[in-house]
Protein backbone atom coordinates (compact mmCIF):
# COMPACT_ATOMS: atom_id res chain seq x y z
CA UNK A 1 0.00 0.00 0.00
CA UNK A 2 1.39 3.79 -0.61
CA UNK A 3 1.84 6.18 1.61
CA UNK A 4 0.07 9.34 1.80
CA UNK A 5 2.41 12.11 0.52
CA UNK A 6 2.38 15.65 1.57
CA UNK A 7 2.06 17.53 5.41
CA UNK A 8 -0.24 15.88 8.24
CA UNK A 9 -3.23 17.16 8.66
CA UNK A 10 -2.74 19.51 11.51
CA UNK A 11 -6.74 18.78 12.78
CA UNK A 12 -7.41 18.12 16.25
CA UNK A 13 -11.12 17.03 17.60
CA UNK A 14 -11.02 20.04 20.37
CA UNK A 15 -11.23 22.60 17.64
CA UNK A 16 -14.60 21.64 17.58
CA UNK A 17 -15.01 23.23 21.07
CA UNK A 18 -12.58 25.93 20.82
CA UNK A 19 -14.57 27.02 17.57
CA UNK A 20 -18.09 27.23 18.79
CA UNK A 21 -15.98 29.18 22.36
CA UNK A 22 -14.31 31.64 20.07
CA UNK A 23 -18.27 32.59 18.42
CA UNK A 24 -19.99 32.16 21.40
CA UNK A 25 -20.01 35.63 22.56
CA UNK A 26 -22.12 38.47 23.43
CA UNK A 27 -23.34 40.56 20.67
CA UNK A 28 -22.92 43.78 22.59
CA UNK A 29 -21.91 45.28 25.55
CA UNK A 30 -22.49 48.44 27.89
CA UNK A 31 -20.43 51.49 28.68
CA UNK A 32 -21.20 53.68 31.03
CA UNK A 33 -19.86 57.76 30.01
CA UNK A 34 -19.94 60.59 30.62
CA UNK A 35 -20.99 63.56 29.20
CA UNK A 36 -19.80 67.18 29.87
CA UNK A 37 -21.10 70.42 28.62
CA UNK A 38 -20.38 73.81 28.32
CA UNK A 39 -21.86 74.96 31.23
CA UNK A 40 -20.17 72.27 33.35
CA UNK A 41 -22.98 69.74 34.17
CA UNK A 42 -22.07 66.27 33.25
CA UNK A 43 -24.65 63.44 32.59
CA UNK A 44 -23.86 60.04 32.76
CA UNK A 45 -25.24 57.53 30.50
CA UNK A 46 -24.80 54.36 29.74
CA UNK A 47 -24.14 52.77 26.40
CA UNK A 48 -24.38 50.08 24.44
CA UNK A 49 -21.54 49.11 22.38
CA UNK A 50 -20.95 46.20 19.81
CA UNK A 51 -18.61 43.49 20.18
CA UNK A 52 -16.54 42.78 17.09
CA UNK A 53 -18.21 39.99 14.85
CA UNK A 54 -15.95 36.73 15.52
CA UNK A 55 -14.52 35.50 11.94
CA UNK A 56 -13.53 32.21 10.42
CA UNK A 57 -10.16 34.43 9.57
CA UNK A 58 -9.82 35.30 13.01
CA UNK A 59 -10.49 31.98 14.60
CA UNK A 60 -8.13 29.91 11.83
CA UNK A 61 -5.34 32.57 12.46
CA UNK A 62 -5.52 31.53 16.25
CA UNK A 63 -4.84 27.92 15.26
CA UNK A 64 -2.31 29.04 12.80
CA UNK A 65 -4.03 27.62 9.84
CA UNK A 66 -5.76 29.70 6.96
CA UNK A 67 -9.32 29.64 6.39
CA UNK A 68 -9.16 27.41 3.44
CA UNK A 69 -7.97 24.67 6.00
CA UNK A 70 -11.10 24.98 7.83
CA UNK A 71 -12.98 24.64 4.92
CA UNK A 72 -11.42 21.27 4.34
CA UNK A 73 -12.01 20.31 7.94
CA UNK A 74 -15.68 21.06 7.03
CA UNK A 75 -15.95 18.72 4.53
CA UNK A 76 -13.75 16.58 6.02
CA UNK A 77 -14.78 16.06 9.45
CA UNK A 78 -18.29 15.70 10.63
CA UNK A 79 -17.93 16.47 13.90
CA UNK A 80 -16.39 19.59 12.61
CA UNK A 81 -19.02 21.00 9.68
CA UNK A 82 -21.60 20.55 12.66
CA UNK A 83 -19.22 22.79 15.06
CA UNK A 84 -18.80 25.30 12.07
CA UNK A 85 -22.28 25.57 11.09
CA UNK A 86 -22.84 26.23 14.93
CA UNK A 87 -20.42 28.74 14.44
CA UNK A 88 -22.33 30.33 11.64
CA UNK A 89 -25.04 30.54 13.50
CA UNK A 90 -24.01 32.10 16.31
CA UNK A 91 -22.30 34.89 14.09
CA UNK A 92 -25.36 35.48 12.47
CA UNK A 93 -27.13 36.12 15.34
CA UNK A 94 -24.48 38.65 16.67
CA UNK A 95 -24.91 40.68 13.59
CA UNK A 96 -28.51 40.62 13.50
CA UNK A 97 -29.10 41.48 17.32
CA UNK A 98 -26.58 44.45 16.54
CA UNK A 99 -28.22 45.41 13.31
CA UNK A 100 -31.89 45.47 14.87
CA UNK A 101 -30.53 47.85 17.54
CA UNK A 102 -28.52 50.03 15.31
CA UNK A 103 -25.39 49.51 16.43
CA UNK A 104 -23.83 49.13 12.79
CA UNK A 105 -24.33 51.40 9.84
CA UNK A 106 -27.02 50.70 7.80
CA UNK A 107 -24.08 50.00 4.73
CA UNK A 108 -22.20 47.91 6.91
CA UNK A 109 -24.90 45.57 8.49
CA UNK A 110 -26.27 45.45 4.47
CA UNK A 111 -22.97 44.62 3.28
CA UNK A 112 -21.91 42.37 5.72
CA UNK A 113 -25.44 40.42 5.52
CA UNK A 114 -24.62 40.43 1.47
CA UNK A 115 -21.43 39.19 1.74
CA UNK A 116 -20.90 36.91 4.60
CA UNK A 117 -24.42 35.52 4.69
CA UNK A 118 -25.22 35.43 0.86
CA UNK A 119 -28.40 37.56 1.58
CA UNK A 120 -29.61 39.60 -1.27
CA UNK A 121 -32.13 42.29 -2.81
CA UNK A 122 -34.96 40.24 -4.03
CA UNK A 123 -37.74 41.90 -6.37
CA UNK A 124 -41.03 40.64 -6.95
CA UNK A 125 -43.22 41.28 -9.72
CA UNK A 126 -46.78 40.30 -9.36
CA UNK A 127 -48.55 40.98 -12.53
CA UNK A 128 -51.88 38.82 -12.14
CA UNK A 129 -53.97 41.61 -11.72
CA UNK A 130 -55.20 43.18 -15.15
CA UNK A 131 -53.34 46.81 -15.47
CA UNK A 132 -51.44 46.83 -11.80
CA UNK A 133 -47.96 45.70 -11.09
CA UNK A 134 -47.06 45.10 -7.52
CA UNK A 135 -42.80 45.19 -6.85
CA UNK A 136 -42.22 43.70 -3.67
CA UNK A 137 -38.50 44.32 -1.93
CA UNK A 138 -37.44 41.40 0.03
CA UNK A 139 -33.97 41.31 1.84
CA UNK A 140 -33.56 37.86 3.11
CA UNK A 141 -33.21 34.48 0.74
Amino acid sequence: MAKKMGRPSKYKPIYCKRLIKYFDIEPHYTETVTIKYKNGTEKIIKKEIANDIPTFEGFSDSIGVDESTLLRWRDKYKDFRSAYNKAKQLQKKIWIVNSMKGLYPAFYAIFFGKNVFGWKDKSEVDNKHTGNVIIKRVSYK
